[in-house]
């Protein structure tokens, strides 16, 4: 047993794009995308007043929660904010109406544009005629900090880091040994099959263990983001999926006879799992 398991390490350690996938791309993800797109969730807006007393508009921006409010002199400098993306969208107040302002090329940004619009738009009428709410909302916080979508995210990854440690390495490493015969081989030692297996899934485990740890602790110390991690259900759940992904792989090598087209299908199966 203790030479299956070397022999599928070492395998497995000579597979430069097994590594790369298994190890370095969900690392490299996370820290692409997570300084790109993981920041604050907060959208800043631009303001102009035009020189009229904007006292309860002012008191309503403070108490809008989400965004960041920065003061311009007027619509031109309010205008090249939006278009350097110094702002993401702006408000003109004149005494008289409340005009937004948006950026046209933000097509899918501005629908939560005008939402916050919507709301900086009611609680200001409300303001002006000295009305209340007539259903008042008050956010209890469950933590201390609040994770922005990019929280979501690094579980998603962590999850196809598992299934690709699983699917597509036992199908495509099941399909190699028979194209090139080596299970034929095995038919005639005294080696049992579980053992094969065995030592195959062993070595997955360890990679998949590896794999979402690092991956998880990247997160959290390059992108300072944080989880609440229970560490027994996560135990129970890398062993669980890896085995389960592992089945599935080697059902897809019993049916295909070239590793290409091992691949071909596990990508069919993960993209059918992972929008399904």
């Amino acid at each position: 047993m203790r030479a299956l398991l070397h022999a599928e390490f070492v395998t497995f350690a000579r597979d430069k794009t097994a590594l790369a996938f298994t190890f370095l791309f969900p690392v490299l993800f996370i820290l692409v995308f997570g300084f790109l797109m993981g920041g604050e969730d907060q959208s800043r807006l631009g303001l102009v007043l035009n020189g009229v007393p904007g006292t309860k508009l002012v008191s309503v921006l403070e108490k809008t929660d989400g965004i960041t409010v920065t003061s311009f002199p007027d619509r031109e400098s309010l205008k090249e904010g939006i278009e350097k993306r110094r702002v993401d969208f702006g408000l003109v107040y004149d005494g008289k109406a409340l005009v937004f302002v948006y950026d046209p090329t933000r097509v899918q940004d501005n629908y939560a544009f005008e939402q916050i619009a919507r709301g900086i738009s009611t609680r200001f009428n409300l303001a002006r005629q000295g009305a209340r709410p007539a259903v008042s909302v008050h956010a209890v916080a469950v933590r201390e900090t609040s994770g922005n979508w990019f929280v979501r995210v690094v579980p998603g990854v962590i999850a196809f880091s598992i299934l690709s440690a699983g699917l597509f390495a036992i199908s495509g490493h099941l399909a190699m040994m028979k194209e090139r015969r080596q299970l034929d081989r095995f038919l005639v030692t005294p080696m049992r099959p579980v053992s094969l297996l065995a030592a195959i899934a062993g070595v997955r485990l360890v990679v998949a263990y590896v794999s979402a740890f690092l991956t998880l602790l990247v997160a959290i110390t390059a992108l300072h983001l944080e989880f609440s991690v229970d560490w027994g259900r996560y135990a129970l759940f890398v062993p669980a999926a890896t085995i389960g992904a592992m089945g599935m792989g080697a059902l897809i090598a019993l049916v295909v006879r070239r590793p290409e087209s091992a691949g071909n299908v596990s990508n069919i199966f993960a993209m059918l799992m992972m929008f399904l």
